[in-house]
This record gives structure tokens, C-alpha cells and sequence, in this order.
């Protein structure tokens, strides 16, 4: 008497044969690509077209956007030691806005242009993570004489 047992997964098919008669258990795995139907997607690479499927991590990635100058993200995770700036404060390219502590070290996040503190979004002794979103800033615009 030999019997069998079938089990679906995924595009797979499993199966445990087992013959009495040969005193033996046979496993087999039976691709079914017809049974899922899977759209095709363009993929362009430098500019020429490919149609394909895509992994589930792919279709599920975060998109890559580009990041704003407009805002300043901490650079690693630490503590903010100090803050020497306020909103509505105009700050000259250089100077230092904060002191980030990280690995016993005090790190000093510059102004990277001449502008205007927009908002500023750490307190004093606050730990923040790596990409932590701390000020927002606008540059200033050049005055034009007439």
C-alpha cells in the first residue's frame, strides 16, 4: 500500500512518497509557475528596457529621494550638549548651531550657508538617533542694489 502526501507553498509543490514494498521515503518538489500569474515590469537601465519580475524586497524598498539642504540631520547618534542658536536667528556660513556629544567626543554642527534658523527641533541633553532631523534653515537672499 503506498501512499502520498502533497502540500502546497508558495510556486512549490511538496511530496512525501513512501513505497512498503521498497522500504523507502521519497521527497519531491514540483515547480508550478503557471499556477501565479506575474505581471511583467519595465526596468530601464540606462535608457534601455528590460521586462522582468520583481522580488518582493524590490516592489517593498523605500524609494531614494534626494535630501533636502534645507534641513540638518544628525551625522551620527549622540546627546546635544549645547545649543547656541534660536529661531529667527541669522547665522553666517561656519559658525556653530549645536555640539552634538557621540563616543566621548563633541562634535560641532556648522552652518553650511549663510541663512536664517527656521525651527529647531532638539532640546538641551536630549539623545537623538543618526538621521535625526535637528533645525530647519533658509538661506538668505543677496540684497541687490539699485
Amino acid at each position: 500500500m503506498a501512499f502520498l502526501l502533497f502540500r502546497e507553498f508558495r510556486r512549490f509543490s511538496f511530496g512525501i512518497a513512501f513505497m512498503p514494498a521498497l522500504d523507502e521515503f521519497t521527497i519531491f518538489k514540483k515547480v508550478n509557475y503557471m499556477s501565479e500569474k506575474q505581471e511583467l515590469k519595465n526596468l530601464i537601465i540606462e535608457g534601455t528596457i528590460y521586462k522582468t519580475t520583481y522580488t518582493a524586497k524590490f516592489d517593498n524598498r523605500v524609494n531614494w529621494q534626494m535630501p533636502d539642504p534645507n534641513k540638518l540631520y544628525s551625522f551620527i547618534p549622540g546627546t546635544v550638549v549645547n545649543i547656541f542658536v534660536k529661531p529667527k536667528d541669522k547665522v553666517k556660513e561656519g559658525e556653530t548651531l549645536l555640539l552634538l556629544e557621540a563616543m566621548k567626543m563633541q562634535n560641532q554642527v556648522r552652518m553650511p550657508f549663510d541663512g536664517e534658523i527656521v525651527k529647531i527641533y532638539v532640546k538641551k541633553d536630549e539623545v537623538i538617533p543618526k538621521r535625526h532631523l535637528m533645525a530647519e534653515i533658509k538661506p538668505l537672499t543677496p540684497k541687490v542694489k539699485t
